[in-house]
């Protein structure tokens, strides 16, 4: 009787609003966007930043956010020498976000689970840049694997594998087929499952249900 009593009703975005039809640039550009915190393992994407490099995969690495970790992840880019591949661009307003997710050719939502267990949810950033049909790279951490399938709406690896990482993006970089298939069928993902509007009106069902007596 519990169980029937609860209903899943999910965050989600505003498909319309992130209707634009999407344009690649010429050159290789990946994204990421979040606070510069450690739950987001964006020490692990400039791990698989260099990685990417050594391989002679060409791309550039944009970050968008601020946070705790800057000044950490600034020093990792300089060790791993990453100046001419990664840019930390710290926060930029919400068309700008939108503006860069339209131009990126993956996106990437490395999420980890933290050393004292906080970890995301279902970051709403990876379902707006699903909505835009980009082609996404993830993890299987708490309730990404509930938005992004793998190998049909996204690509997602275990947490804190750079090398799966790397390959993971490198794989969508050469094959611009793949990130228009997984693309496509993440705009339906969102379409379908995380729409605001559905997930809202679900909710106000629920609230004028009549009570059993």
């Amino acid at each position: 009787e519990i169980e029937e009593r609860v209903h899943v009703v999910h965050c989600g975005v505003d498909p319309a609003e992130f209707s634009e039809p999407p344009t690649e640039p010429n050159e290789s550009r990946l994204l990421a966007v979040g606070r510069l915190d450690p739950i987001k393992g964006f020490d692990v994407l400039l791990k698989a930043c260099a990685l990417l490099r050594d391989s002679a995969v060409s791309f550039r690495c944009d970050v968008i956010g601020e946070g705790p970790l800057r000044q950490s992840l600034e020093s990792d880019i300089q060790s791993l020498q990453l100046h001419d591949h990664v840019r930390l661009l710290g926060v930029r307003p919400q068309d700008r976000v939108r503006a860069a997710i339209a131009e990126a050719t993956v996106f990437v939502m490395p999420s980890v689970v933290a050393d004292d267990g906080n970890m995301d949810g279902i970051p709403v950033v990876l379902m707006e840049a699903m909505a835009m049909k980009r082609a996404v790279v993830s993890t299987r951490v708490s309730g990404i694997p509930e938005l992004v399938e793998n190998d049909v709406s996204g690509i997602l690896v275990n947490q804190r594998d750079p090398v799966a990482l790397a390959s993971a993006i490198s794989a969508l970089l050469c094959d611009p087929s793949l990130r228009h298939r997984l693309g496509m069928a993440a705009r339906d993902t969102v379409v379908r499952n995380f729409n605001a509007n559905i997930e809202g009106q679900r909710v106000l069902d629920l609230i004028q249900l009549p009570e059993e007596s």
